[in-house]
């Protein structure tokens, strides 16, 4: 297994501007823009939700 320096981790998330949060609701994914807040202090990141895009059904299970 690849050991992955921390820092360079954390600088990696400082650099996006937009990821998606998928959720599964039964048989449907839902995907989701979010913008993250990255703090790498506190190694922690927090999503927010992007306003200007609506949750898109992408994909269902047979």
């Amino acid at each position: 297994m690849r050991v992955i320096d921390p820092q360079a981790f954390w600088a990696l998330l400082a650099g996006m501007k937009v990821c998606m949060l998928i959720t599964r609701d039964g048989a449907a994914l839902q995907a989701r823009s979010m913008a993250p807040n990255v703090d790498a202090d506190r190694e922690e990141m927090r999503l927010g939700r992007r306003r200007w895009r609506t949750p898109l059904r992408v994909a269902a299970f047979p």
